[in-house]
């Protein structure tokens, strides 16, 4: 909401003309084009802005149903930034930005290795995720200290965060190699020993 001795500016800038929708000394939403925007400057920023919260800022793919989950964790996050900053928008902007990030990303990272085929795009590759869920899945009930469930499981129980979620994976891929190696080298030992 921009108030109305600010609104002439940025009429001309962007060759509009609103009228007040009350007698008195009203606003209206304009939404800036840019850097030199007279209707993003300081003084108008200070008393007007939008936040984008859920898909207006990340879009996620419906791959891990996680789009409104990650909405809803905005608006929270960004209640509980304002309650902290004593309602200073912009510290709280800054705090919101610091606490979410990494967690967003983690969850784009998510939708790229918790279930990517599921409208079977890609066939082959669809076919190789099912193996790896599968494997991962029994590997986790054959050894479930090493092994964590698939993240298409464990981000449907909502318990960990999406970097915790992403560490997970990461320690799934690193035990698989490290698994995939021991078997390898246990494989050419015995090979070994029967041939001589």
């Amino acid at each position: 909401a921009i108030p109305s001795p600010t609104r002439a500016p940025c009429d001309s800038t962007h060759g509009t003309h609103h009228d007040d929708p009350a007698p008195s000394d009203s606003t209206r939403t304009t939404l800036g084009t840019g850097q030199n925007d007279p209707c993003l400057s300081p003084q108008t920023s200070a008393a007007t802005g939008v936040v984008l919260v859920g898909d207006a800022i990340h879009t996620l793919p419906p791959d891990l149903s996680q789009g409104v989950n990650a909405a809803l964790e905005d608006i929270l996050l960004l209640h509980e930034a304002l309650a902290a900053s004593a309602d200073d928008v912009f510290a709280a902007l800054e705090l919101y930005q610091r606490r979410r990030a990494k967690d967003i990303e983690a969850c784009a990272r998510l939708s790229a290795v918790g279930h990517p085929w599921q409208y079977n795009q890609n066939r082959p590759r669809r076919a190789l995720w099912s193996v790896q869920f599968g494997l991962t899945l029994a590997l986790h009930r054959l050894l479930p200290y090493l092994f964590s469930p698939p993240v298409l499981l464990s981000v449907k129980l909502g318990r960990l965060s999406y970097l915790e979620l992403v560490e997970m994976h990461r320690r799934n891929e690193q035990n698989g190699a490290v698994l995939a190696v021991v078997i390898l080298a246990g494989v050419a030992a015995a090979g070994s020993l029967l041939s001589s």
